[in-house]
């Protein structure tokens, strides 16, 4: 997988999309992960074409499948929610739906994706070493890595924190710390607005868009 652009011009895409940098005071709804990885790899991967073995690691209803799409040879979708997985069936543009625990497929397919994508998965992993040594396993020799996380708040937080409902906050540095013990280079880390739907309401928090390169050994 090939990438036409230095960091500074993908990060230069993105904010001309209105992405890279965003912030909360934007009047407008922000985008959520699936729309904000879509962005990523479209500054990326400017002219789709159907020639990568693409995974969405934790697809849930299938909200990235459309986005996807353009750019998979193969398109799988995995997650441990039946009942997810079922949605995402019936909305289409997959060509393999699996249940399974993220983690455990990933290490369980080695060399098998040149894209993996993650949008607003790993909030349910604290420490993110075990997940993305399995995401290294499954992609092959420089394929790329898309994912979103909500970025811990405050600088006292060096690795990641428990938020009330349940999910994770990481810090910049432990992502970082993660992606290069696994063995990926990063090309893009930015800071923006995650929009979330809570109880019928729109809201946002601060993320990290990340996309990474596995290295070749």
């Amino acid at each position: 997988m090939s990438v036409d652009a230095h960091p500074e011009q993908l990060l230069q895409r993105l904010a001309g999309a209105g992405i890279a940098h965003a912030t909360g005071n934007d009047r407008h709804a922000a985008p959520g992960a699936p729309a904000l990885c879509a962005a990523l790899l479209g500054a990326l991967l400017p002219t789709p074409a159907e020639t990568l073995d693409v995974l969405d690691a934790g697809c849930g209803e299938g909200a990235c499948g459309s986005l996807l799409q353009p750019y998979a040879r193969e398109l799988t979708g995995v997650d441990r929610a039946p009942a997810r997985l079922a949605v995402a069936r019936e909305r289409g543009g997959y060509d393999a739906l699996q249940e399974a625990e993220l983690t455990a497929w990933l290490a369980g397919h080695p060399a098998t994706y040149d894209l993996v994508v993650a949008a607003d998965v790993l909030r349910h992993f604290g420490d993110l070493h075990g997940v993305l040594r399995a995401a290294a396993t499954a992609l092959r020799p420089f394929g790329q890595l898309l994912f979103t996380v909500q970025e811990a708040p405050g600088a006292s937080v060096t690795r990641y924190l428990l938020q009330p409902n349940g999910r994770y906050s990481h810090a910049e540095a432990h992502v970082r710390g993660a992606l290069d013990a696994a063995g990926f280079t990063v090309a893009v880390v930015s800071r923006i607005t995650l929009g979330t739907q809570q109880q019928g309401q729109q809201l946002q928090r601060g993320g990290l868009l990340v996309a990474a390169f596995r290295r070749s050994a």
